[in-house]
């Protein structure tokens, strides 16, 4: 029988379907090269203090995003918003002078990862990629779950 899909992580669903990792990375891709952000990730929740960086570019500019890591400062930050399924931006601690934009990817179940992309620090920029992000979030929560 096992375990519903609404109760497991983004690495797990990915495993069970194939489809889930093909269709979320074409996501993503799509999503990076339309908008061009300096930076755009998605990263799985696994634990209170475990992430996985499952999608990351460039890859080389963000090592403590990319694979296993433990909780980020800047995730202490967006961590609450997350919670009440709100996208948050903070400074990004890979680029500084930049903003990390972040959406929680989010069930009825738990909140499960999010997607971030590093953008230009004004508030116009940050606004659109808020309800941008917000929309690549829902679906990327549509095709894992």
């Amino acid at each position: 029988m096992g375990l519903p899909k609404e109760r497991m992580s983004p690495v797990e669903r990915m495993a069970a379907d194939k489809g889930v990792k093909e269709r979320l990375y074409e996501l993503m891709q799509e999503y990076f090269y339309s908008n061009r952000p300096y930076g755009l990730m998605f990263v799985s929740w696994e634990e209170v203090q475990s992430f996985v960086g499952l999608w990351v570019r460039p890859a080389d500019r963000f090592p403590g995003k990319s694979g296993p890591h433990s909780i980020t400062a800047d995730l202490r930050v967006l961590g609450g918003p997350f919670l009440f399924g709100e996208c948050a931006h903070t400074e990004s601690m890979a680029m500084p002078g930049r903003v990390m934009v972040a959406c929680p990817v989010i069930n009825e179940y738990d909140v499960w990862g999010y997607v971030a992309a590093i953008v230009e620090d004004d508030p116009e920029v940050i606004s659109e990629t808020l309800r941008l992000l917000g929309f690549l979030a829902h679906r990327a929560t549509e095709i894992i779950y």
